[in-house]
C-alpha cells in the first residue's frame, strides 16, 4: 500500500426496469457482464446523494433517482469505498398508474397484506395468539367473536376509494433521516401492500402512550394530533370528499392495530427456533 494513497469510491447501480423484473447491466472491457460502476476519486459517504446522483447520471447518461442504497462498505486500511444504490429512470412515463406499481411489486416478492388479504388473516392470527399466550376461556371466546367484526371493517374500509400502496410498516422519526435539506426514509423490513393509512400507527395510538413526545405535545397543544391527522388527510382529497376521509380513518384505526398484530406474528413465525425463546 502506498504511504500516501488516496481514497477511492466505487458505486455499484442497481437500476431498475420501468416495467419487468430487470435491471440494468453492461458488458465490460473482459467482455463479461457486469453492474453499472461510478468511480469518485475521493471519499464519498452513503448520505451524500446529491454527489453519488450525478457521478452516477453522468456515468449512465439519464436522469435518475436513487430509491436506496442496498450496501456501504468501508475499507480503512485500503482506503477505500463501496457501495450499491438502488436507482429508477427518473421522469417515469405518467399514465403509469398506482395499479402497476402494485402489481409489479408484489411480483417482486413484496408482502401482500391488502384489505382481502387482512381478512383472511385474522383467525389464523387468533389461533396464533391462543396457542402461544396464557388466556382465559372467556379471552379466548372474546377474541373468535372479534373476528366477524374485523373482517366487517375490512369490508367497509374496501368501499372507499382510496388506493392500496406501498406502506413503510414501521413509520416512525427513528427511521427518518436529514441531509442536505432532503428527508430519507429507511429500514424497510415491515413494507408490504396495504391501506396507506395503516402506516400511521404513531398517529392513531399516540395518546395511548405508543410515542412519549408526541403524548407530551397532545397535552401541551391539544389540537396538535388533530392538525396532524386533517393535514395527512388532505393529501387523500383527490379519492374521497374531507367527510368520507374522516370516516375511513375511524374504521382505519382498529386495522391499523390488526395489520401490525399481523406483521409481528409474521416475524415471530420466520425466526430461527433459539431467537424464540
Amino acid at each position: 500500500m502506498k504511504l500516501f494513497q488516496s481514497w477511492k469510491s466505487y458505486f455499484y447501480t442497481l437500476l431498475l426496469h420501468p416495467t419487468k423484473a430487470m435491471v440494468w447491466i453492461k458488458l465490460n472491457s473482459n467482455k463479461n457482464y457486469c453492474l453499472p460502476c461510478v468511480q469518485i476519486d475521493q471519499a464519498v459517504w452513503l448520505s451524500n446523494f446529491s454527489l453519488i446522483k450525478k457521478a452516477i447520471e453522468k456515468e449512465l447518461e439519464i436522469a435518475i433517482n436513487i430509491l436506496h442504497y442496498a450496501s456501504f462498505q468501508v475499507e480503512r486500511k485500503q482506503k477505500k469505498i463501496q457501495g450499491i444504490y438502488v436507482l429508477e429512470p427518473a421522469n417515469l412515463a405518467p399514465e403509469i398508474h398506482d395499479e402497476f406499481w402494485c402489481d409489479r411489486l408484489l411480483t417482486l416478492g413484496c408482502l401482500d397484506r391488502r384489505l382481502k388479504r387482512l381478512q383472511s388473516q385474522i383467525v389464523p392470527l387468533i389461533n396464533y395468539a391462543v396457542n402461544i399466550c396464557e388466556l382465559s376461556a372467556p379471552e379466548i371466546d372474546q377474541l373468535y367473536k372479534l373476528a366477524p367484526y374485523l373482517q366487517s371493517l375490512c369490508c367497509q374500509l374496501e368501499d372507499y376509494n382510496i388506493p392500496e400502496t406501498l406502506v413503510h410498516g414501521d413509520l416512525h422519526l427513528h427511521n427518518v433521516a436529514f441531509n442536505e435539506g432532503e428527508y430519507l426514509v429507511f429500514d424497510w423490513t415491515d413494507s408490504c401492500i396495504t391501506h396507506p393509512f395503516f402506516d400511521l400507527f404513531d398517529l392513531f395510538f399516540a395518546a395511548k402512550g405508543h410515542s412519549w413526545w408526541v403524548y407530551v405535545q397532545s397535552l401541551w397543544k391539544p389540537n396538535t394530533l388533530k392538525h396532524l391527522r386533517n393535514t395527512y388527510l388532505s393529501q387523500w382529497l383527490e379519492y374521497e370528499s374531507a367527510e368520507r376521509l374522516l370516516e375511513a380513518w375511524k374504521l382505519a384505526k382498529p386495522l391499523c392495530a390488526l395489520h401490525h398484530a399481523v406483521t409481528y406474528q409474521y416475524i415471530m413465525a420466520n425466526l430461527e427456533p433459539r431467537s424464540k425463546h
